[in-house]
């Protein structure tokens, strides 16, 4: 099962536990030289996925003034943009992922983890502008038509070949087509964003120094990545590429500038004052990894993993792989202690089997660690899929369920089955002292006093490693710190 593979397939069952975005339908003829919608569809389709996007992205961040700040320099720069009519709603999503983007037709997205990467208002309403830049330049239809038509060819292949291989390694490079804006509509949007936000009164030259934040953090996970391995850039950057030459160009662009305001607005202290104490990193109670150990405080379980799996996460699944080998994926939710667990496991695989799941092959009723479970299996062969499932559905307190499943492309092997058999033994409940003991990182704005050094403060970061890098990228400082500076670091506020 080849790395490609891998992230489709748990994308598949995790979309049929309703866990991620569904994906667009195919579409097979469209005009490629102008949007395929206008602004007001657009809207309406954003209106329409609006819920999906939160599905995907943690939902909405839960602190009101933070959104509402977002909204503040949102609404300022949109009012002054190409399009100052159009009705434009900001969201603040609950993902440590450093992004922003827009689906169209006025909605923007930013993340908390993109919020707690810059440092001033201004890096905000540049960040903001950009992609109010995109939204006014009709960038995202022009994007969505080249994706119905990618995917359309995709599954089309699929569907002709017979093979899920097939379809999954050419949509995946689909989606790497497809994600990343051109080289022209980035340099527009930057364009059109530096032209807004100096009208809106901020000063321009943060749009270069956003863009240079960006990149900081590129940095750092390229070193963390050498490091540990399996760490990917920002997702913001990987949408919207060529950093360099658009830091280089942006910085141009604001020389060039006539009748920029002469003391435009940076708001340091505004933007240290909104994230001062915003969640960082993942969320913690979707689960974190102690050595070996997976922990899911929302679930109040965990379980060991045998060594040599390769562990990914996806907004509250773990899946884990051994050697291109199979998947073991965990997944909780809610399920009415009335209904059998065996009914679980079928609407979990619904999706999956293409709506023909048929009946389950080897169901029995068993106990994990003293808790009501089930296990069956299913060799599952339809127009989309190909793989056998072994999976087993654990009954928790307060009408949680929690999902074990292993995924091959063929039948398992012993070597599989019995680390599987392993995880399972290993699953058990948390105890109140532990979970009382889940951490809670969170951005912490400081003072820094006399005597304060980069070290110093950087020894405060909740990191095992990358402290001080960590720390220069967060707060944008190549060098030292001085008394009455006020920076970031990150501390457990429970």
């Amino acid at each position: 099962m080849s790395n490609s593979i891998f992230p489709k397939l748990c994308q598949t069952l995790a979309v049929s536990l309703g866990l991620l975005v569904v994906t667009p339908q195919p579409t097979l003829a469209f005009d490629l030289t102008r949007p395929a919608t206008s602004f007001e569809e657009e809207r309406q389709n954003s209106e329409r996925t609006h819920v999906d996007v939160l599905k995907q992205f943690g939902g909405i961040y839960d602190d009101p003034d933070l959104s509402a700040y977002v909204d503040r320099v949102g609404q300022r720069v949109a009012a002054v943009s190409e399009m100052p009519d159009k009705p434009f709603i900001f969201t603040v999503l609950n993902t440590p992922m450093v992004n922003a983007f827009t689906t169209g037709g006025g909605y923007v997205y930013v993340t908390r983890g993109i919020l707690a990467s810059i440092n001033s208002e201004a890096e905000l309403a540049a960040l903001l502008g950009h992609e109010i830049g995109h939204v006014t330049a009709r960038h995202t239809a022009r994007r969505e038509t080249r994706m119905k038509q990618d995917r359309a060819a995709a599954i089309g292949l699929g569907l002709l070949t017979g093979s899920l291989s097939t379809a999954i390694i050419a949509d995946g490079a689909s989606d790497v087509m497809r994600q990343a804006y051109s080289r022209k509509q980035e340099a527009e949007s930057d364009r059109l964003g530096v032209i807004s936000m100096a009208k809106a009164g901020y000063d321009p030259s943060a749009m270069p120094t956003m863009l240079g934040a960006l990149k900081r953090e590129v940095g750092l996970m390229e070193s963390m990545a050498g490091d540990q391995g399996g760490i990917s850039m920002p997702a913001w950057l990987s949408d919207h590429p060529e950093t360099d030459d658009r830091v280089t160009d942006t910085v141009r662009q604001v020389k060039r500038m006539k009748g920029k305001p002469a003391n435009g607005e940076i708001g340091r202290d505004a933007h240290m004052d909104a994230i001062d104490g915003v969640q960082f990193g993942q969320d913690p109670q979707l689960g974190f990894m102690q050595g070996r150990t997976f922990v899911h405080p929302l679930a109040g379980v965990k379980f060991d993993l045998p060594q040599g799996y390769d562990l990914r996460d996806m907004q509250g699944a773990l899946m884990a792989q051994k050697d291109d080998d199979g998947v073991v994926i965990f997944t909780a939710g809610r399920w009415p202690e009335d209904r059998e667990l065996s009914e679980f496991a079928l609407s979990a695989w619904y999706s999956v089997t293409d709506g023909d799941l048929g009946q389950l092959d080897d169901l029995r009723n068993l106990t994990v660690n003293g808790l009501p479970a089930v296990m069956a299996t299913k060799f599952v062969h339809s127009r989309l899929i190909n793989v056998t499932i072994a999976g087993t559905s654990i009954r928790l307190d307060e009408g949680l369920v929690a999902g074990v499943t292993l995924l091959t492309e063929k039948s398992p092997t012993d070597t599989q089955l019995k680390e599987y058999q392993t995880i399972l033994e290993s699953f058990r409940t948390l105890t109140k002292a532990e979970q009382d003991a889940v951490p809670n990182p969170s951005v912490t704005v400081v003072t820094v006093q006399p005597g304060d050094t980069v070290q110093s403060l950087s020894a405060q970061m909740l990191a095992r490693t990358f402290k001080e890098e960590r720390f220069h990228a967060l707060n944008g400082i190549e060098g030292g710190v001085e008394a009455g500076m006020r920076v970031k670091i990150i501390t457990d506020r429970k």
